[in-house]
């Protein structure tokens, strides 16, 4: 009784906040169009602090020092019990208003997570991606799959992102995991969406800058395909300045191959070592001819990186931001339609 109380005032509790939003505003971009684009590329952009703010001011002061309004803007959810992990339509509704696409990296963390039978912490990790290919999320997924559904409009989901490294626990081998497990869990987790009759979300499945062999779940569970590729520069000590594309085209054969238009998911460079505005000026000039299954091109703007000494943004110089005006003047980036 006592649980069934528990789920029957979250559910309450979820349509009185809901009732309390505008409904969600239309896209201008359709579901066909961002799942097969066609022509161009469509620049994104990652801006810490941006989408919680319903009134995108960070975002706005961005694209006016580089004269750029991007279509696409990124955001990272991690699943949990907590509230924040719930599906909040508020940063999306303020992304569609302007005439936007959410691009939501959701994190299958499983530490949060405060529900009976689910295994204690720390052994809830170990092999988490069998338990999420099992069903033992299943409540919080399809609760949050119910909510996109009625949400309504068209959300890419970068599921559990960069999964061929170590450094996060959904990753291949971290924690006991294998790439087996990792495309069950993909496909699971797309199956209870469309169970749920959520067919506005395009999934994009997104690797680093590794070998990705076996943990492809296959076109019918994949919308689009995604890499990081971040230039470290001179700043970790012993690596060496490489270009976008010296970093790129290693695995690029791979990603084109599955026929999904390709998404560049995280971007960006270093300033030491090298030449940042040129490396810029490079990466985005080189999309067209030579890496022409990229459609999305997203910014990883982050003046202060995690780890290392690393200004990231496209505001880091004035070289920098210069140019990314020049190469963006180029109508195949395609930009917010005003």
């Amino acid at each position: 009784m006592v649980l069934w109380w528990g789920i029957h005032w979250a559910a309450s509790t979820l349509r009185s906040e809901w009732a309390t939003l505008q409904p969600a505003p239309p896209s201008r971009y359709s579901l066909a169009e961002l799942r097969s684009p066609r022509s161009g590329c469509y620049l994104g952009i990652y801006l810490p602090g941006a989408p919680e703010d319903d009134d995108l001011i960070l975002l706005k002061a961005l694209e006016d020092r580089v004269r750029f309004r991007f279509p696409l803007v990124s955001l990272y959810q991690a699943w949990g019990g907590r509230p924040e992990h719930r599906f909040n339509p508020r940063p999306l509704n303020a992304i569609l208003a302007r005439g936007g696409i959410p691009v939501l990296t959701w994190e299958p963390w499983v530490t949060e997570f405060n529900r009976p039978g689910l295994p204690p912490m720390p052994d809830r990790q170990f092999r988490s991606l069998d338990a999420i290919a099992m069903g033992q999320y299943d409540f919080f997924i399809e609760e949050w799959a119910e909510a996109a559904k009625r949400w309504g409009r068209p959300l890419m989901i970068r599921l559990g992102h960069e999964m061929n490294a170590a450094w996060y626990p959904w990753g291949e081998r971290a924690y006991g995991n294998t790439a087996a497990d990792y495309v069950r869990m993909w496909r699971h987790v797309v199956n209870v969406f469309r169970r749920v009759g959520a067919g506005n979300v395009i999934w994009v499945w997104s690797v680093a800058q590794r070998p990705m062999e076996g943990l492809y779940p296959g076109n019918e569970w994949v919308d689009w395909v995604g890499i990081t590729i971040l230039n470290f520069g001179t700043v970790p000590p012993g690596w060496k300045w490489r270009s976008f594309e010296d970093l790129l085209s290693p695995h690029y054969p791979a990603l084109a191959a599955t026929g999904k238009p390709v998404m560049i998911a995280e971007v960006a460079s270093a300033e030491e070592g090298g030449d940042k505005a040129r490396w810029t000026w490079e990466a985005l000039g080189s999309l067209p001819a030579r890496f022409p299954a990229v459609r999305a091109f997203m910014w990883f703007d982050v003046a202060q990186d995690k780890y290392w000494t690393i200004n990231w943004s496209l505001t880091s110089s004035v070289k920098v931001t210069q140019a990314f005006r020049r190469a963006t003047a180029d109508p195949y980036f395609i930009a917010l339609r005003r």
